[in-house]
C-alpha cells in the first residue's frame, strides 16, 4: 500500500469520527468537526499531489480516493441537512448524481477493468462543495444565502457529470474499437 492510498484510508476512517463529533454535545463540536473535515480535505489534496508527482497512481487509488471523498462529503451534507442547514431536495439531486457516477464507473470497471480519473469540473465542484460545507459546519449562514450557494454547487456538479459522461462514452467506444 502506497502513501496516497494510505491517506485515502485515513479519510475513510475520519468519516465516523466526523459524524460523532458533529452531533456531540461539546460546545465546540462545530469547530472540531470543521477541523476534521479540513484535515480530510487536506489529505485529499496531499494524496492527489503525491500520487501524480511520484507516479503512484493505482487502480486501487482511483477507487479509494473518490470513495473516501464521497463518503466524507455525503456524511457532512447529511449532517447539515439533519441540522436544517440544507434542504432535502439538494441531497436527493446530489445522491442521484453520485449514483449515476457510481453506475457509470461500475460499467467502465467491468468492461475496461479501469475507471478514468476525475475531470477539472469535478475538482472545481469538489473544492467548492468542500469550502461551502466547511463554512456551514462552522457558521450559521441564512437559509436563503445557503440555498443560492448550494444551487451553484449543483450546477457545477452537473457540469462535471456531463463532462465525465462524454469522456466515459468516448473511452468505451475506443475500447470497443480496440477489440475489433
Amino acid at each position: 500500500m502506497n502513501v496516497p492510498n494510505l491517506l485515502s484510508l485515513i479519510r475513510l476512517l475520519l468519516v465516523p469520527v466526523f459524524v460523532t463529533v458533529f452531533f456531540s454535545a461539546n460546545p465546540n463540536s462545530g469547530y472540531i468537526a470543521a477541523a476534521i473535515f479540513l484535515v480530510a480535505f487536506l489529505t485529499d489534496v496531499a494524496d492527489g499531489y503525491i500520487a501524480r508527482k511520484y507516479n503512484l497512481i493505482t487502480k486501487l487509488g482511483r477507487i479509494l480516493d473518490p470513495l473516501a471523498d464521497k463518503l466524507m462529503k455525503a456524511a457532512a451534507v447529511v449532517c447539515l441537512t439533519i441540522r436544517g442547514d440544507i434542504p432535502l431536495w439538494i441531497i436527493l439531486v446530489l445522491l442521484a448524481k453520485e449514483l449515476i457516477m457510481l453506475s457509470g464507473g461500475a460499467v467502465l470497471l467491468k468492461k475496461m477493468r479501469d475507471v478514468p480519473s476525475s475531470n477539472w469540473f469535478g475538482k472545481c465542484a469538489e473544492g467548492y462543495i468542500c469550502a461551502l460545507t466547511f463554512l456551514l459546519i462552522m457558521l450559521h449562514i441564512p437559509p436563503q444565502v445557503s440555498l443560492v450557494l448550494w444551487c451553484v454547487a449543483l450546477l457545477i456538479e452537473l457540469l462535471a457529470l456531463a463532462v465525465y459522461t462524454v469522456r466515459a462514452v468516448k473511452l468505451l467506444r475506443e475500447h470497443k474499437e480496440g477489440k475489433k
